[in-house]
C-alpha cells in the first residue's frame, strides 16, 4: 500500500510520523482496518485487507485530493470517500478514504 501511496509524490506513513520526521502537510497516513474476505466450505477463498487512508493539508485541498484519488483509479483501486474535517488544535484539514 505504501507504494501505492508514493506514487501521489507526497510523504507517506503507516500510522503516524514520529516527532522527529517534522513532517509538514500535505501528508498521507494509512493503516490496515481488518478483512473481508470471500468464505466458502470453512475456507477462506479470496482475502480484501481493508485500509483507512488520511490525506492531511492545511487547507482543503482539491488538487491533492484528485492527485490521490488519481492514484487509486490508475491502480485500479476502488474507494469511497469516508469525511472530511478541520482538527482545530492542529491547524490541520483531513479527508478520509476508505479502500
Amino acid at each position: 500500500m505504501k507504494n501505492i501511496l508514493e506514487q501521489t509524490g507526497l510523504s507517506v506513513a503507516y500510522d503516524h510520523f514520529s516527532k522527529k520526521d517534522n513532517i509538514q502537510p500535505p501528508f498521507i497516513l494509512y493503516k490496515e482496518e481488518g478483512t473481508e474476505n470471500f468464505k466458502a466450505d470453512d475456507k477462506s477463498y479470496v482475502k480484501f485487507q481493508n485500509y483507512s487512508i488520511w490525506l492531511v493539508t492545511k487547507k482543503k485541498d482539491k488538487v491533492s485530493e484528485e492527485l490521490l484519488e488519481n492514484v487509486f483509479d490508475s491502480n485500479n483501486i476502488p474507494y469511497d470517500k469516508a469525511d472530511e474535517f478541520f482538527i482545530e488544535e492542529e491547524n490541520i484539514y483531513q479527508v478520509n478514504y476508505e479502500i
